[in-house]
């Protein structure tokens, strides 16, 4: 009877091991299956943020040339504004300043 008790409870440690090892093994299998879809989750994002990035520099740039081109033309204007002073006005203006300048010494 002892024998028989002694065997049931070694066949019982058994069968604990073999499930103990069975929730191991089912452990690492999740895991696995975690890290996985974690990896996979990681290069989703870093597609969308590449992605959003890929945006942003095209609006950015698109920006920058649109005030490049507005600032281009504001120069050119204001050139054309100076250019077209006529000689004249820039002598006589000369003048006054020099005139100004010799009062003060």
């Amino acid at each position: 009877m002892a024998l028989q008790i002694l065997e049931r409870v070694l066949a019982l440690e058994k069968e604990a091991e073999a499930m103990v090892e069975r929730a191991h093994a089912e452990a690492r299998d999740i895991e696995k299956e975690m890290a996985e879809k974690i990896a996979v989750m990681r290069r989703e994002a870093e597609e969308r943020a590449n992605m959003r990035i890929s945006e942003y520099r095209a609006k950015a740039e698109a920006e920058l040339k649109k005030a490049l081109a507005e600032a281009e033309s504001a120069h050119k204007r204001q050139l054309e504004q100076i250019a077209a002073i006529p000689e004249s006005k820039i002598r006589a203006l000369a003048g006054q300043i020099v005139a100004t300048l010799g009062e003060g010494a």
